[in-house]
């Protein structure tokens, strides 16, 4: 994973996800860490797969928890992953400025950029133009910031419907 090694390495990265909520986020990172010698020699966490299936034990839950506690306090990682749950441009901008001094942030993810929400004056048939100008806007702001930004680009329309689908299972079992 991209993002686990960058904080590996100290980077201090702004995560806005599209497809999983902050704390999936987090589980998942901690998925990767959990490999970390430090608890490999103790416990293995479960797969992902099976953390969705709810295929865990209540020590599995509780592992998941100190490595969590780990990830939030710097053990073992020296970066810092701060994830949002933003919708809009303006949103994240506004964040990145408020939060920069306290993490000094090395990287933006926005995972996806062109899934960010237009502004409701923008109509259907001028989204291109919005996101094309969107791009432009977000590669100025992060050159003038010196942050370096990544997003994925969808392959396909059926992508983006399964990362929805994905998205949209992961909200129902989190009220359940």
């Amino acid at each position: 994973n991209i993002v686990y090694n960058m904080l590996l390495s100290g980077k201090n990265i702004h995560m806005v996800s599209m497809e999983d909520e902050p704390e999936t986020v987090f589980r998942k990172i901690a998925c990767l860490h959990a490999l970390h010698p430090d608890y490999v020699k103790r416990f293995l966490l479960p797969s992902w797969s099976r953390w969705e299936r709810n295929e865990v034990t209540d020590k599995d839950r509780k592992n998941m928890e100190e490595v969590l506690n780990d990830i939030a306090t710097g053990k073992n990682i020296v970066g810092v992953l701060d994830v949002q749950d933003f919708r809009e441009w303006e949103d994240v901008k506004d964040h990145l400025e408020a939060n920069d001094v306290k993490h000094n942030y090395d990287v933006l993810v926005l995972d996806y950029l062109t899934k960010l929400n237009p502004p409701p004056e923008v109509k259907t048939s001028e989204r291109t133009t919005y996101y094309n100008g969107l791009i432009d806007e977000v590669q100025s702001y992060t050159r003038k910031h010196d942050i370096t930004i990544l997003t994925p680009v969808p392959v396909n329309r059926e992508g983006m419907k399964s990362a929805r689908a994905r998205k949209e299972l992961e909200r129902r079992r989190n009220e359940e």
